[in-house]
């Protein structure tokens, strides 16, 4: 009795590979990381705003001000007040663990919790109020910064 072999010869697909594809995530992700951060506010930006209100009336309007665009106040004292706002889960991030993993994605979009945060201190100085902003929300300075500068009249240290 004979055998018989058959011997299939095999032929891949065109197009990318699994590793091609997870190689090319990792590389969006990386770039979008990128393009977020580079729209941070300078230290210079932060510390040079100068009103000509008192540190109380100047944290009074910023207070308004945020309080509207809807930043919640977590402490306010006579030149400093605190405001938070709560991040949101990184969709990226989040569809990236959900390619590894149904459970993975499903448990950081669930249990995700934290807040973004920013200080701000109003120091009476000669030639005014000065405002420094500390935090980590750079989106909210950096619309402080706007705002305070078209609406409020802050000028730059001279």
């Amino acid at each position: 009795m004979s055998t018989i072999s058959l011997v299939f010869a095999t032929q891949q697909e065109p197009g990318l590979s699994g590793g091609a594809i997870l190689f090319l995530i990792i590389v969006v992700g990386l770039l979008v990381v990128a393009a977020r951060r580079s729209g941070s506010v300078t230290a210079a930006d932060r510390s040079n705003l100068f009103l000509d209100q008192s540190p109380q009336e100047s944290l009074d309007v910023v207070t308004g001000y945020l309080v509207q665009e809807g930043v919640a106040v977590a402490y306010r004292g006579e030149t400093t007040a605190t405001f938070t706002r709560p991040k949101k889960a990184d969709t990226g991030l989040g569809c990236f663990l959900l390619l590894l993993g149904l459970i993975p994605g499903l448990l950081y979009f669930g249990l995700f919790k934290g807040t973004y945060t920013t200080t701000v201190t109003a120091l009476r100085q000669s030639n005014g109020t000065q405002l420094i902003l500390s935090g980590d929300d750079t989106a909210t300075q950096r619309k402080l910064i706007q705002w305070s500068r078209e609406h409020l009249g802050a000028r730059r240290k001279d």
